[in-house]
């Protein structure tokens, strides 16, 4: 029997009230192939979390976005232009209720990581999840490439990898510039994690699509 992959549909969702406002029922039951039934329970459970809401008649409703708000999208490496990529598959969703200042910083931010995994990654594949709700915004850029702790190693030629993660902290890095915009920052790769003080005390189960790379997280407190 066929499912929906919730986080998926969270994400799918998002982009699909603005055609599908008065039908997303049956809209969400022909994009993943399930029954009237499950696309309805699918539904609720969107609603529960935050991310739609519906008005209108019982027997008509209407579903628009509520505050939770999920955005995925992969990408083939190298990219085209980060910025008009943010643009077009991120900014129409996300940050309505932001200042400009605000805007800005996580556009930049977004097309910095982007084109660093782009340009230096060694990777052909990109990741990213772009959340917002009423409290926070965060993003989450993976690549599959070799890792920056590994590039930054053989690039400058240090002894090893913790000692490519201790030149980025003693650095005056755009990397480290960037970090200390936001209330949280963190980096995994190779094994290891910048700044070394955002390293998850104990090791738990991140789900990540690629088995290397780079994992880059960046989230700003709202409220």
């Amino acid at each position: 029997m066929a499912k929906i992959d919730f986080d998926e549909a969270k994400s799918w969702v998002t982009s699909a009230l603005s055609l599908h406002a008065h039908d997303l029922i049956k809209a969400l039951a022909s994009r993943y192939q399930v029954s009237s039934s499950t696309a309805s329970a699918t539904v609720k459970k969107l609603e529960q979390a935050g991310v739609i809401k519906r008005t209108g008649a019982v027997n008509r409703p209407i579903f628009e976005a509520a505050s939770n708000i999920t955005v995925m999208q992969s990408y083939s490496l190298p990219l085209g232009d980060a910025e008009q990529i943010w643009q077009r598959d991120f900014a129409p969703f996300l940050m309505q209720d932001l200042n400009e200042n605000l805007r800005k910083l996580i556009s930049s931010s977004f097309t910095a990581i982007a084109n660093n995994a782009s340009q230096h990654s060694q990777g052909n594949s990109m990741h990213v999840i772009a959340e917002q709700t009423a409290d926070h915004i965060e993003l989450t850029v993976q690549d599959n490439g070799i890792g920056v702790f590994k590039q930054i190693s053989k690039t400058k030629q240090c002894a090893d990898l913790a000692a490519a993660a201790a030149l980025l902290e003693r650095s005056n890095s755009a990397i480290k510039a960037l970090a200390q915009k936001f209330d949280f920052f963190l980096i995994e790769a190779n094994g290891m994690h910048y700044p070394e003080q955002a390293a998850p005390a104990v090791d738990t189960e991140t789900e990540e699509l690629f088995e290397q790379g780079t994992t880059v997280i960046m989230e700003l407190t709202l409220s």
